[in-house]
């Protein structure tokens, strides 16, 4: 969906794109940013896991135009688009304290970094604006697929006071704690109400519906796909700019 965002600003525009995986290895992703300056290309727009902000420095010093999408890796020179990861994990427990829910877990990865540390911060925010207490034992971390997702949550219900709801790091993870529900004879959303992230294409097809809250992918690859146009032209100088999009509420059946 990235991709497709910046077709949508860039083709029109006149522009071609050149694709490049790097499979998150940061040798690889060295390498990449090597050619594209050797190309002579007339922006980047790239979204890595491991570059250190050294590694950039060779693509400012050329004058190329330079957007990171996603993460945080602030740097002069580097303009950044991302999702609001806090604020919809704030969201999307404000919607489940709407619903009356109390006992709200949330499942993340292996790991609470960069984007999951924030969506666990806004979720403790939600919940503490709202005057419920945050149980430490109901934030779990376990892996970011379905079956990870139905550990996870088979471990809050094994708790002496289980959740009324969950909320998951994404939606495979979100249809992993249908799993574990079920397996235990309860039912969704009526005795465990549970949210997803993303809203991949499954989370309309399985039953129940996922209410999820839906990554703007393709709304920040045009956003990165403007403002790369905007440095190409001149329209947009000086320091670095930091673009934030929102996710968006999709309410289905699971919570």
């Amino acid at each position: 969906m990235l991709a497709r965002g910046l077709q949508d600003v860039l083709g029109p525009a006149g522009y071609d794109e050149i694709v490049t995986n790097t499979n998150g290895e940061r040798e690889l992703e060295r390498l990449a940013l090597d050619k594209m300056i050797s190309r002579q290309v007339d922006g980047i727009a790239f979204a890595v896991f491991h570059t250190h902000a050294d590694d950039l420095r060779p693509v400012i010093d050329a004058g190329i135009p330079i957007v990171r999408l996603g993460g945080r890796q602030a740097q002069p020179g580097v303009d950044l688009v991302h999702s609001d990861d806090e604020g919809s994990a704030a969201d999307a427990a404000r919607y489940l304290l709407r619903g009356g829910f109390r006992r709200i877990a949330f499942v993340c990865g292996p790991a609470a970094e960069g984007p999951a540390a924030e969506r666990v911060a806004g979720y403790r925010a939600a919940l503490a604006e709202a005057g419920v207490e945050v149980d430490p034992r109901l934030i779990s971390h376990t892996e970011f697929s379905r079956a990870g997702g139905a550990a996870g949550v088979g471990r809050l219900l094994e708790l002496p006071e289980p959740p009324d709801a969950v909320m998951c790091a994404n939606d495979m993870m979100a249809i992993g704690a249908v799993d574990a529900a079920r397996e235990r004879g309860l039912r969704v959303p009526e005795d465990l109400a549970v949210m997803g992230f993303d809203d991949i294409e499954a989370a309309s097809l399985v039953t129940p519906q996922l209410t999820t809250m839906a990554n703007p992918a393709r709304e920040i690859g045009r956003a990165c796909a403007r403002l790369l146009l905007e440095r190409i032209s001149g329209t947009v100088t000086g320091p670095s700019t930091e673009v934030i999009i929102p996710a968006r509420l999709v309410r289905r059946q699971s919570a």
